[in-house]
Order: structure tokens, then sequence, then C-alpha cells
């Protein structure tokens, strides 16, 4: 199973292309370091009086803990450890926003649901409501060599026989 096909798994260029994505053990990493509201620990939330919104990081510490657990599943499946310090080296003055960016990304794409592979995204229109059926089944239709075999003449096997015994 690849990660790229997966819901909320998002590439991201470091040292080597590597897939962030945060599933079940991912978020239960978060989770025990940070409680249930992990992220407010990452990021608070600004608007513009426009209307505009955008997140802002709040700790550089925090992002590489988020860094580290997101990667944790594309670390197993290529066989290797993906280390904090491996995760601090990442973080510099001039790529942390990017990562930044990539793993919000990844948090909120779990929560949408694109269109799968091989799928068309739905037209939009409703669907028809189905036709009503009959209120009743109507007559029930019984063949005639069921009536035979069902009546109590055998005439139609013929007489009994005995086995030769």
């Amino acid at each position: 199973m690849e990660l790229t096909l997966q819901r909320g798994a998002i590439p991201v260029d470091l040292d080597i292309p590597r897939t962030l994505i945060f599933d079940m053990r991912a978020t239960w990493l978060l989770i025990q370091r940070y409680g249930s509201q992990f992220l407010t620990a990452l990021y608070v939330a600004k608007s513009l009086p426009g209307g505009k919104s955008w997140v802002e990081l709040k700790d550089m510490e925090v992002l590489q803990y988020f860094l580290w657990a997101g990667l944790q599943a594309d670390a197993r499946q290529r066989g290797e450890e993906f280390t904090m310090d491996m995760a601090a080296e990442q973080l510099r003055p001039f790529t942390y926003t990017k990562i930044f960016n990539a793993v919000v990304v990844a948090l909120m794409a779990d929560t949408t649901t694109p269109v799968q592979p091989g799928k068309t995204p739905a037209t939009g229109t409703a669907a028809k409501p189905a036709a009503k059926a009959k209120p009743t089944p109507g007559p029930t239709k019984v063949s005639t060599s069921l009536k035979r075999s069902a009546s109590p003449t055998r005439s139609s096997a013929g007489p009994r026989r005995s086995s030769g015994r």
C-alpha cells in the first residue's frame, strides 16, 4: 500500500522525497504529548477584517515534533528510522515555512474527502427518486406440473413398484 494514495498523504521534499501523513499512530503521539487540542500547540489562527484568515506557527520545537510524528509511517514503509534529530535537521530558516504549510495541509487533508483514484466527481445533479412499487404483487402463477406432482393420485409417476426384494 502506497502512502501517496491515502487520504491526507502529502508529499514533502526534505533530505529525500518523503510522505507526510497523520495516521492513527501519529495522531496518538500528538495526543499523548499535547492533549486532545494538539493543534493549538502548533499554530494560532489569525484573521483580518476582510474575512481572510491564516495560521501562524507558535513554536519551532512543536513543529519538529509534528514533522517527526507525521513521517513515522513513511519511515516504517521504507524500513528505516526517522529520529527527532533528523526532523530537527530539516527545519532551517528557509525551509521551515514550507514544512509548516505541508504539516498543516496534511493535518487538514484528513478531514476532507478528495475524489478517489478512478472515480469521477459528482455532477451536482440530484438523483431521481425511485418509482413507486405496485401496492400488491398481483396473482401468483403456479405451473400445471406443480399441481400434478402435488396431487394425491400419483398418476404421472405410474403405479408403485417393488424394489425387487
